[in-house]
């Protein structure tokens, strides 16, 4: 599990502490990790991000790809699967 936006480095130090997150948050300077997974919106320093969930199996294939904020139950349901039904 990792969280990336395009906030600086101190920001999600403060963020991560304030929330107690038990996982990285990188920054994705620019957007442009975001943009490889079309989720940005504008151009340039104009860019800004949108709130999705990605979860990958073993192999690095996605295997839910949802915009905004999917429940718990959601995620889990993936996660659960077999690692041949997640990849297959």
């Amino acid at each position: 599990v990792l969280g990336i936006n395009p906030w600086s480095a101190s920001s999600h130090r403060s963020f991560a502490q304030r929330h107690r997150l038990p996982f990285p948050l990188l920054v994705d300077q620019g957007c442009a990790v975001a943009r490889l997974y079309r989720s940005a919106v504008g151009v340039g320093p104009l860019s800004v991000p949108l709130r999705g969930v990605y979860v990958m199996d073993r192999e690095g294939r996605i295997v839910l790809a949802r915009r905004g904020k999917p429940g718990p139950a959601e995620i889990l349901t993936v996660l659960q699967r077999p690692a041949s039904a997640v990849s297959g």
